[in-house]
């Protein structure tokens, strides 16, 4: 079952070599090239933050993030595939939505992770209802409707509404 992003954040990160907790997550590193997580930031630190490659992931709990030795977790300056990811600074989040059409359509909240592999199965994009003070519509789009992630736009296509589930739990 897919997990939102935010489930990510503050989960001990802990090693089964020694059974020790190694840190805490603090973001995701997005590839948008793959559409998935390439990396977990485990501290954010005050020079240089450290990060694990999802790949080194064993398995993502509902409490923990398990890795195999705390020797997964580098600087970020260690691992250059990671760092040229973070460096194109890629959060879905808040991101404007605008179709292929060129409509803008609403505003990214979630993104939604496979936590077994890192993938991306989809994103909600809220509508803003014009007439009124509601929150707006959300739609969870499955990630098939995304058709590509932006810096600061995420664009879909055109009828999204159409393929849009109920919940993150439906993708």
């Amino acid at each position: 079952m897919a997990r939102r992003d935010k489930d990510f954040l503050g989960l001990e990160v802990v090693s089964l070599e020694d059974a020790s907790v190694v840190g805490e997550v603090d973001g995701l590193i997005v590839d948008e090239k793959t559409n998935a997580v390439a990396g977990l930031i485990i501290d954010l630190g005050i020079y240089e933050a450290k990060v694990v490659a999802y790949a080194d992931v064993l398995n993502v709990g509902d409490d923990a993030v398990m890795i195999d030795s705390a020797g997964v977790v580098k600087p970020i300056s260690q691992h250059s595939s990671l760092k040229e990811i973070a460096e194109r600074d890629i959060d879905p989040c808040d991101s404007l939505a605008i179709t292929d059409k060129g409509d803008i359509v609403g505003v990214v909240g979630d993104y939604f992770v496979d936590p077994a592999s890192g993938a991306l199965k989809g994103v909600e994009v809220v509508v803003d209802e014009e007439d009124d003070c509601d929150e707006g519509t959300v739609y969870v789009l499955p990630i098939a409707d995304v058709v590509r992630i932006g810096a600061d736009l995420l664009m879909v296509r055109a009828g999204f509404q159409a393929n849009a589930v109920s919940s993150g739990e439906d993708l």
